[in-house]
């Protein structure tokens, strides 16, 4: 069962960063709620939060 999930969630992931770069990389940001919620496309080259950023050889090891 735990497989399960873990695949679930995995293929959800991955179906939204698909999305993410499909309709919002080199465009505007995406008004949910005006003035509250928006998405916008960014990229992160580093570890969880921007950590490490730009050290690919560090982070392969």
């Amino acid at each position: 069962m735990i497989f399960i999930l873990s695949a679930v969630i995995i293929l959800l992931d991955q179906l939204s960063k698909s999305a993410a770069i499909k309709y919002l990389k080199g465009s505007a940001s995406y008004n949910i709620i005006p003035n509250f919620f928006r998405l916008s496309y960014v990229e992160n080259f580093g570890a969880a939060f921007g950590i490490l950023q730009n050290k690919k050889y560090f982070l392969l090891l």
